[in-house]
């Protein structure tokens, strides 16, 4: 390695790194695993993954993987049979529309962020990327298939001078929109030959304005101001007022725990959920919050962000709603159920086959 201002470089940067295999391992049930990456359908050489995400992308019951790509094409592999002792996947992001970007190019594909962004029952990604190139936003139109709505949402130029790591979804004032927050940081300091070009960058901040468009704000905060070398960032409630926060990681420096102080009068409800038909972190369910004419869809799902795992819960900004409200699950084996509550600003545990919602206590005040 060589010097290049701050950061480490190969000194031989004309000998390009070739990617290794990803490999998927199969869990056996007691404690052990055994390799299954041929068997299960995941070969693929070109892949340098970075970002990782399991969801159930169409409702199937049935868990996807998608890899966000390093300077190649991304993957999507889809789950064709989960009644064989191994699962088999194929890679459909080709045709699903997540391998390239709407003009057909490769990106440099970091942090992954996944919800409802657009409120259509469908999940949505957000991909960061490298430096010069902006990040993509990719909406689910129809079931598994996406388009690249990226400029449509006004995020064509708000982060291409930026290199993009960690990203979530977070409803940041609770209005049912999630709002997209990303930590930026280049890979190699090239100050001394690029002045424009920082090693350090400000993470930012994206509030969704509803109507698929996002604006990027400013005065929220002195960490928005800072220049950090951000790569990991997760999402959760740490606090437990309702509010989602974040944490990030950082090079060289120390990790930042955020505290939402948004001043709102809007609601909130967080559900917790545990399965017992199948694996019991209900990773692709799904939770519709119906709240008179509006309803809202989340899934809990993994990997989201960069080298990342969020909190397992998922909270519903409600707007301005603050009575009954009806919960609509489908649980990742297939099962269904409805919950009536009466109170928002809560967090309510909901298990499997059991038909009533357990109201967890409170967090104490903190000053």
């Amino acid at each position: 390695m060589c010097k290049s201002g701050e950061a480490s470089i190969p000194c031989f940067v004309e000998q390009k790194l070739e990617p290794e295999q990803d490999r998927f391992f199969l869990n056996l049930g007691d404690g052990r695993f055994r390799e299954a990456t041929a068997e299960s359908g995941f070969i693929a050489k070109e892949g340098i993954g970075l970002g990782v995400v399991a969801a159930d992308f169409n409702s199937s019951g049935q868990l996807e993987l998608f890899v966000a790509n390093d300077a190649r094409a991304n993957f999507l592999f889809v789950n064709q049979d989960k009644t064989a002792e191994a699962p088999r996947f194929t890679n459909e992001a080709l045709i699903r529309g997540l391998a390239y970007n709407s003009a057909g190019r490769l990106q440099a594909c970091m942090g992954v962020a996944v919800d409802d962004a657009n409120q259509d029952g469908l999940l949505d990604l957000f991909v960061t990327n490298f430096y010069a190139d902006d990040n993509t936003y990719y909406q689910q139109t129809s079931e598994m298939f996406f388009d690249d709505r990226t400029v449509a949402a006004g995020l064509h130029s708000i982060s291409y001078n930026m290199l993009g790591f960690g990203t979530q979804f977070i409803d940041i004032e609770l209005d049912g929109n999630p709002d997209l927050v990303i930590t930026n940081g280049d890979v190699v300091d090239f100050t001394e030959v690029e002045k424009s070009r920082e090693y350090r960058q400000r993470p930012q901040c994206l509030l969704n304005q509803g109507q698929r468009r996002f604006q990027e704000l400013h005065d929220i905060g002195d960490y928005f101001q800072k220049k950090q070398i951000g790569r990991g960032l997760v999402k959760l409630d740490w606090n437990r007022d309702g509010r989602e926060e974040f944490a990030v990681s950082h090079l060289g420096t120390s990790a930042a725990l955020l505290k939402n102080e948004t001043k709102t009068s809007n609601h909130s409800v967080d559900i917790r959920l545990v399965a017992r038909d199948s694996h019991r972190d209900a990773i692709g369910t799904s939770v519709t919050v119906t709240a008179g004419k509006e309803s809202w869809t989340k899934q809990l799902t993994a990997g989201d962000g960069y080298l990342a795992s969020n909190q397992r819960h998922l909270l519903f900004g409600l707007g301005t709603h603050s009575g009954k409200i009806e919960l609509s699950v489908n649980w990742s084996s297939g099962a269904q159920q409805t919950f009536q509550i009466s109170e928002v600003d809560k967090t309510f545990l909901l298990v499997e086959g059991l038909g009533n919602a357990f109201t967890l206590p409170d967090a104490e005040e903190h000053p």
